[in-house]
């Protein structure tokens, strides 16, 4: 079910958010990132997680570090947005839009 949540919410942000380019990213110790694209001058990270109550994850704090991320946003299926870090936040795919605030 995972994969195809990842597959599902990845044609979502495309054809909402419609990044001119975009990058996956992941170190040889495991960390990774689902989705990386540049927007409005920063630089944007999203982590797509099935899971009812995602909280933050060491390769979202890795990525945070080593990239230099303004934000990451973690999409998930349930229905209430919150932060589990100053830049990180959990975003209900009913929300994508707000990706691009």
């Amino acid at each position: 079910m995972g994969a195809s949540w990842e597959g599902y919410v990845l044609e979502q942000i495309f054809s909402v958010v419609r990044p001119a380019s975009t990058f996956y990213w992941a170190t040889y110790n495991g960390a990774e990132i689902d989705l990386l694209f540049p927007s409005g001058g920063k630089k944007v990270g999203v982590e797509i997680k099935f899971n009812e109550a995602p909280q933050i994850t060491n390769s979202m704090r890795i990525a945070l570090d080593n990239l230099n991320l303004d934000h990451i946003w973690v999409i998930y299926p349930g229905e209430h947005r919150y932060p589990v870090h100053q830049k990180i936040t959990v975003l209900p795919i009913s929300q994508i839009n707000e990706i691009m605030e």
